[in-house]
């Protein structure tokens, strides 16, 4: 699955760099994805020019972080940080059968996001 937004859609009110200071000068590569839906990742080019993803995890009930973050490098990654913060988890609630109407981008869906604590960090593949 494709991640279109960035990390503004999930953290309101905070830049990158205030997130994770590793990321101060980054620059984002647009190489984004995510790891079931409770982990998202996007990736960033660092100033000392190496390429890391920034995840974010949602510890729901059920859902294992730790493996969820080891499976966003196809090969091994190193952990470059790890912090707990506060972000905007997305649910939907979608009907197999319903209306839809013209321009409903998730027709048959109920669509919420509330605020929760996130698993959130700094992955390098190698």
């Amino acid at each position: 699955m494709n991640v279109t937004g960035g990390p503004d859609r999930v953290f309101e009110n905070s830049s990158v760099e205030t997130l994770i200071p590793e990321l101060a000068g980054a620059s984002a590569t647009g190489i984004n994805g995510r790891v079931g839906n409770e982990l998202v990742f996007w990736g960033y080019r660092l100033a000392d020019e190496r390429e890391a993803n920034l995840y974010a995890c949602a510890p729901l009930e059920g859902v294992d972080c730790e493996s969820r973050i080891r499976s966003i490098c196809p090969a091994r990654g190193e952990e470059i940080a790890r912090y707990s913060r506060s972000g905007l988890v997305r649910h939907l609630d979608c009907q197999a059968v319903g209306i839809v109407g013209t321009g409903d981008l998730t027709p048959n869906c109920e669509d919420q996001e509330t605020p929760n604590d996130l698993v959130v960090g700094l992955m390098q593949c190698r």
